[in-house]
């Protein structure tokens, strides 16, 4: 779907929620999915709802592969995502990751530097992968997998995921999604998140909480604006 043409939801979402629409814009390349270094085909930049500033977009980007047979393959890897800056979590948790089961995030951002997480044995979890930074404290860890978080992943959109890499914070889902309402539901992704990791040094031991999908309440600390 082209960006700002007549009809456009991201651009009506961006004049409805008083946000500033371009037609791309330059986003960090930090983590898996922006380390690719995709289009940006529509971006609408400014406070969001869920609170803090961050740059709503529509991001695509062209994966090749190769199969047992040395045969090559590609595909176009279309997102809707949020982008938005935390940090202060460099000192406590640079990489942390969780894709759904047709997510097309990759959970392992920092590559060699992770490890996957334990999702438990829900149902609802079944096919989702999340992984953290190796030299992050188990105690940190053990509030942080608590059955409220379990269940606010399990609940997520089967194309959800999310990158937390360098303080970039990357969360969306993996479709151009069509529809303004849709869109204004990534725009909360962002401070769930960040109402857990953008905490105090006291409260960084806190977890997720939220509602269906992406859309959750939490505090949110300062953010720069990407």
């Amino acid at each position: 779907m082209g960006g700002g043409g007549t009809g456009d939801p991201l651009s009506g979402f961006a004049a409805e929620e008083g946000l500033s629409y371009a037609q791309t814009a330059q986003l960090p390349g930090d983590g898996a999915t922006l380390g690719e270094q995709g289009k940006v085909d529509g971006a609408a930049s400014g406070a969001l709802d869920g609170g803090g500033d961050g740059t709503l977009a529509r991001y695509s980007y062209v994966h090749t592969w190769t199969d047992a047979d040395h045969h090559s393959h590609s595909e176009t890897r279309n997102f809707t995502l949020v982008v938005t800056r935390i940090p202060e979590s460099i000192g406590f948790v640079p990489y942390l990751g969780f894709r759904s089961s047709d997510s097309k995030f990759n959970p392992f951002a920092g590559g060699s530097e992770m490890k996957g997480l334990d999702l438990g044995d829900s149902a609802a979890l079944d096919g989702c992968d999340a992984a953290v930074y190796k030299g992050t404290k188990e105690s940190w860890l053990e509030q942080l997998l608590s059955p409220a978080l379990l269940e606010w992943l399990g609940r997520s959109e089967s194309d959800f995921g999310f990158e937390l890499a360098n303080g970039v914070l990357c969360v969306g889902r993996s479709t151009a999604l069509g529809s303004s309402s849709e869109i204004g539901s990534v725009s909360f992704g962002p401070s769930t998140i960040d109402g857990r990791l953008g905490m105090s040094a006291g409260e960084r031991a806190a977890v997720f909480t939220g509602g269906k999908g992406m859309v959750g309440s939490g505090t949110s600390a300062a953010r720069d604006r990407v």
